[in-house]
């Protein structure tokens, strides 16, 4: 049921996104509309839209337009390029409201603001001043109560580089963040290496986690090889080990060409289980990544698709693990909470936007 009403608003979403009412829009690049259903899926996700219902009546000024809604509470809209809605919020009573306007081809928060009680009719237009050569965009607008404010607010975002630097990181190796090997600008982390290969090492997160969701984007070069470790563990002999959200040029790298099956290309669990439904962009673009965990339930996504879940502890994961160079490690895998760790492979590669929520 959870996942036939998630197709059903994001087979809505897809549809409404080639035309709007009021003007035409055009899809200006397939890289701005697959952008645009990624960034769509994850936030449907991490805000459990299968709880609320449709509720296209609830658009007052334009009920072709797709709205899904827990009335009183908790509403999300989509709002087309040049389109205007009047969401009902007559059921919130005298609550206060607050809502976001959200670019659908950045996921970035552009306006927000509160919606007195005496003014639960609010016209809602979707802007027309674009950045740059950016000339159509669309919108998502979530309206919420207190309650769901505070929701939001006990699982938010984390940027674990961004506006706090490199100060929640640290070398595999001391204390100290790396001072060579990775440059580290705003959002944007790279990995650099001299010419017989030396980097900065491997960085881990200062924290453990045990339930979350993280998210990142990341981009190789030829041949690169590198990761994402999670539920790490730091070893009495001093070994970094963890499961691995495999990240490497699948095409190019010697390595992994000649290889059987999946399990050491990009999105596997390395070594243990493959990723299967795969759309991996080529070297030199972004990819986006993400990695849940919930209790012993694992997902690794790929570009805003699952493409692979498995059992922390379960029957196929032991047997995986009994099979691989992890076998007589006994809690590999299985600790209640470790740390998140970028792998330094010896080869360039770049993140971006690495942003952890805690579940």
């Amino acid at each position: 049921m959870k996942s036939l009403k998630f197709l059903f608003f994001f087979t809505l979403f897809m549809g409404n996104f080639h035309a709007s009412d009021s003007k035409p829009v055009p899809i200006h690049s397939w890289e701005v509309f697959e952008r645009s259903m990624e960034f769509m899926s994850g936030y449907m996700q991490s805000q459990e839209w299968w709880k609320l219902e449709p509720h296209p009546e609830l658009i007052s000024d334009n009920p072709s337009e797709y709205c899904s809604a827990d009335p009183g509470e908790n509403y999300l809209v989509y709002l087309p390029w040049g389109g205007k809605v009047k969401p009902d919020l007559s059921k919130a009573g005298n609550k206060v409201m607050y809502y976001d306007r959200i670019d659908l081809t950045s996921g970035n928060v552009a306006f927000s603001g509160k919606i007195m009680p005496e003014n639960m009719k609010k016209d809602f237009g979707a802007p027309e001043d674009y950045p740059g050569t950016l000339k159509y965009k669309d919108w998502l607008l979530h309206v919420y109560s207190e309650d769901v404010k505070n929701y939001m607010k006990d699982g938010e975002w984390l940027d674990l580089f961004g506006p706090h630097g490199t100060s929640l990181w640290r070398s595999t190796d001391s204390d100290r963040f790396p001072d060579h090997g990775w440059e580290v600008d705003g959002d944007l982390v790279t990995t650099h290496h001299d010419k017989n290969g030396k980097g900065g090492g491997s960085i881990i997160t200062r924290k453990k986690y045990a339930d979350f969701d993280l998210r990142f984007e990341f981009k190789l070069t030829e041949g690169a090889n590198s990761g994402v470790k999670y539920l790490v563990k730091i070893y009495p002999d001093g070994r970094v080990l963890g499961p691995e959200y495999q990240i490497i040029d699948d095409f190019g790298n010697e390595y992994i060409r000649n290889d059987k099956d999946g399990k050491r290309k990009t999105a596997s669990l390395y070594a243990l289980f493959e990723a299967h439904d795969k759309k991996l962009r080529p070297v030199g673009e972004w990819n986006t990544g993400r990695i849940y965990v919930k209790g012993d339930h694992v997902e690794h996504w790929l570009n805003g698709v699952k493409v692979l879940e498995y059992t922390r502890g379960g029957p196929a994961f032991e047997k995986a693990k009994s099979e691989s160079k992890f076998r007589d490690v006994p809690d590999f895998g299985t600790v209640e909470e470790g740390y998140i760790l970028l792998q330094d492979h010896g080869d360039n590669v770049s993140f971006r936007n690495v942003r952890i929520r805690v579940l």
